[in-house]
């Protein structure tokens, strides 16, 4: 068996510079994430880049995380300002 009790593996996280955003519960992120592709093509065929033509400029605070931790083990993690989360 193996010791490995947690891996995550392409975690990001994307800032829209300017605005403030609502909560949103686990079933809009879902919802949202499975319609994606179908605005899209959506957009595509009615000649646009996919993109809606009055998106806010973005960056990316974290793209591509992986880590894991193994069973019976801690770890933190902290940013550029010292504050952070301790998983137990």
């Amino acid at each position: 068996m193996s010791d490995l009790a947690i891996r995550c593996e392409g975690i990001a996280k994307q800032y829209r510079i300017g605005q403030r955003e609502s909560y949103r519960a686990l079933r809009d992120t879902v919802t949202d994430a499975v319609t994606a592709p179908f605005r899209r093509v959506r957009a595509a065929l009615q000649g646009g880049n996919g993109r809606p033509a009055n998106a806010t400029p973005t960056i990316w605070a974290l793209e591509d995380i992986y880590s894991r931790s193994g069973r019976a083990k801690s770890s933190a993690s902290s940013g550029a300002t010292g504050q952070g989360r301790a998983r137990c």
